[in-house]
């Protein structure tokens, strides 16, 4: 730790929670495609970092873990705050190294310079946690050196930038020729990095060029993105994808999934009900196809393959006439949704969502908390609301750590960023309201307080009437606000009921220096009421 608070240039955060730390490092990493290093004394501490690692394995983001620990001879010997830290981690990093206990050595110190290399170029090129294991011996103090040697200033070699997965010639003309043979082609776009996104304006060509809708989520970064003329967007595909009688007369015959698997509940089940469905999976993600139904899954770099794919089709075909269903459907599903919204009053989480995409500035970043906020974003906006880039936590998918990983994002962007998140995400990370004071751009940690995980209400289990007596325990209503959590950290606060409220809210906040909290408190209930109630509207006459 001394190390780092005297190396020029690297910029050092204290953050006492060791969980919230670990999440923090990959917040930043998911702006910057930089890995972060995490410190940690020896002992339990080190094991806190663990939730963060699984998020950066399965995120594929590059994170370095730096373990202080015992030697060799105080292990299994009772002496204090000294367990087993080798591969503590398992096999969620991919690279462990023990140091072993530091050598008055020449020798010794170049050998370190080069392993310090080494695990920074694992983690870029391979996209992930590396945990290095140092041992130490007392006294622990940092004291002056005693001489200098011309290897005590050795540096390491400058690691290797991330590789570039890029598939055969081959490989992407026999994709050309497999998507031209389809008469009804989709794209779909699911989560993908900052890092990971293909270029719009390539995606946008192929999509004219084959005369294909894009079926983008909030995730995608393309769903916020210029595409270019003349493409058809279906921005809310998660509204009608699944309803009966929606491609009746006419079907898709072959669909191009790019980045990692779709969020969309309507889209999983679209598929799951046509298991024949053409189907090509083009991604950085092993596991991009966790049904198996698909034909092909190239585990590639979006951009490169993209570009190859838009020369390897050349002109194209254009196919207009399927591409503009989809233009009906969008129609008919804004339809439903503005003549649900004239009758309403008062402040629901769709009134939520609409406020802050009103506010929101250009140059924001927008991080989406998992469970409903991420639905929101994807059933209720389109393209044409804004133009931002959009952090989300889809490694494990898990609520862990978001206020922590939204403080890292934008203490490293140093841009605006509001967090759209659940209460009970909030709650499960109070500790990182202690990060978040480290951040100085504003930080605006929007809480949609609905008492409880609402999502379980559009669930399966949610209408099931054996779970229905015990749903609580899946809703796990609270009843806690936020205020005094608030006032405990020295974080500014606003309680919204309305939405001129919550509109005033935002606005301040979003040119506030530093955290803000606003709760916009809504009513239990209500996410699953709107989604059910627009639904009911389209099937009954407005999808056909």
């Amino acid at each position: 730790m001394h190390a780092a608070a005297i190396t020029p240039g690297l910029r050092v955060y204290s953050i006492i929670d060791e969980r919230s730390a670990g999440f923090f490092a990959i917040g930043q990493a998911r702006v910057t495609g930089e890995p972060t290093l995490l410190i940690a004394t020896s002992g339990s501490a080190a094991a806190h970092y663990l939730p963060a690692v699984m998020e950066a394995k399965h995120a594929d983001l590059p994170l370095l873990i730096l373990t202080a620990d015992r030697p060799f001879e105080l292990q299994n010997a009772g002496a204090s705050q000294t367990t087993d830290q080798l591969h503590l981690y398992g096999r969620f990093v991919r690279r462990f190294f023990e140091l072993g206990t530091p050598e008055e050595d020449e020798g010794a110190l170049a050998g370190l310079a080069h392993l310090a290399a080494r695990a920074v170029r694992v983690a870029m090129e391979e996209r992930g946690p590396v945990h290095i294991n140092a041992r130490f011996r007392k006294p622990l103090e940092p004291s002056p050196p005693e001489h200098t040697t011309e290897s005590a200033a050795v540096q390491p070699r400058a690691a290797a930038g991330r590789s570039l997965r890029v598939p055969s010639r081959g490989q992407v003309e026999a994709l050309a020729e497999r998507v031209l043979a389809s008469e009804r082609p989709l794209i779909v776009a699911g989560p993908a990095s900052i890092q990971e996104a293909p270029e719009p304006a390539v995606v946008g060509a192929l999509a004219r060029r084959l005369g294909a809708p894009i079926l983008a989520e909030a995730t995608s970064q393309l769903r916020f993105a210029d595409l270019g003329p003349g493409v058809i967007r279906a921005d809310r595909f998660d509204l009608y994808l699944d309803l009966p009688g929606a491609f009746a007369a006419v079907a898709p015959d072959l669909v191009l999934e790019l980045g990692r698997t779709p969020t969309s509940g309507s889209y999983a089940r679209y598929l799951a009900g046509r298991s024949g469905l053409a189907r090509v999976v083009v991604g950085p993600a092993p596991d991009a196809d966790p049904m198996g139904h698909a034909d092909f899954v190239f585990q590639t770099d979006l951009s490169p393959t993209l570009s190859m794919l838009v020369d390897a089709v050349g002109r194209g075909l254009g196919r207009s006439e399927w591409a503009s269903r989809f233009s009906a459907l969008e129609a008919r599903a804004e339809g439903a949704l503005q003549g649900f919204v004239a009758e309403r009053s008062g402040l629901g989480e769709l009134e939520v969502v609409r406020a802050l995409f009103e506010v929101l500035p250009p140059d924001a970043l927008l991080m989406l908390g998992n469970s409903l906020p991420l639905r929101h974003v994807d059933r209720w906006t389109t393209g044409a609301e804004a133009r931002v880039s959009v952090l989300s936590q889809r490694g494990l998918s898990g609520i862990d750590g978001l206020i922590s990983g939204a403080a890292g994002s934008a203490a490293a962007s140093g841009r605006p960023l509001l967090l759209l998140v659940g209460d009970v995400s909030f709650l499960h990370d109070l500790g990182g309201l202690l990060a978040a004071r480290l951040v100085n751009t504003p930080l605006v940690l929007l809480v949609i307080h609905n008492d409880g995980g609402r999502i379980f209400e559009e669930l399966p289990i949610g209408r099931s009437p054996v779970a229905a007596p015990h749903l609580e325990l899946w809703t796990t209503p609270h009843g806690v606000a936020f205020g005094g959590a608030a006032q405990s950290f020295g974080i500014p606060h606003i309680r919204a009921c309305m939405v001129s409220e919550l509109k005033a809210g935002l606005e301040q906040a979003l040119v506030r220096s530093g955290p803000s909290i606003i709760e916009a408190v809504v009513p239990p209930g209500d996410a699953e009421a709107t989604w059910r109630h627009v639904r009911e509207r389209l099937e009954a006459g407005a999808v056909s």
